[in-house]
């Protein structure tokens, strides 16, 4: 099998995973009261990468839009977006634009009722500013992979919830994956 068809086939399974996740997730939410339990929210905090890129990089600070919605009595869905810039160290460029989606289900936990751990596919894109010339990493193409991520919600107050939040996701870049963790506090609030 030659590399562009391996390549072709790849990013249709990770295409066909992605549109799997964000129609179960869609298909719970709209079978309860969605506008009754929808969560918008907002974070932010730290990003650092994981491996190799560590000593490339410097941990940055980002920011994230949350979409949370019911799915089932303890599931919940979500989507997000965010936005990071990352300084880089080693001369290549002056740092790294990072746009990343995440979609995916989480639960409650059984015990702790404040922690909820979840998971889903995440969809990532840089860009890097060397000299005058402006690039997309590697393959000049975004890249999928698939994330963890644990909630603490701290405080409810009204229509308003307060939190920590980090995540993990896993790019699968190649010639070898990448790992970034962004941990940080968020504020949500039921606006309907």
């Amino acid at each position: 099998m030659s590399k562009f068809a391996s390549m072709a086939r790849f990013l249709k399974i990770s295409s066909s995973l992605f549109i799997l996740v964000l129609t179960l997730s869609f298909h719970g939410a709209f079978a309860t009261t969605f506008l009754d339990s929808i969560q918008l929210g907002g974070e932010g905090g730290r990003a650092t990468f994981i491996g190799d890129l560590r000593k490339e990089t410097n941990p940055s600070w980002y920011g994230n839009l949350t979409l949370e919605y019911p799915c089932a009595p303890r599931l919940f869905g979500y989507m997000e977006g965010g936005y990071s810039y990352i300084p880089v160290t080693n001369g290549t460029a002056t740092g790294l634009h990072q746009f990343s989606g995440r979609a995916g289900l989480q639960t409650l936990m059984p015990l702790f009722t404040r922690l909820s751990a979840g998971g889903g596919i995440t969809l990532s894109a840089a860009r890097g500013y060397h000299m005058d010339k402006s690039y997309l990493l590697s393959t000049s193409e975004s890249e999928f992979g698939w994330n963890a991520r644990i909630s603490c919600h701290l405080v409810k107050v009204s229509h308003y919830q307060i939190g920590f939040r980090a995540h993990w996701d896993h790019l699968w870049t190649t010639p070898e994956a990448t790992n970034i963790v962004w941990a940080g506090f968020f504020v949500e609030a039921f606006p309907w």
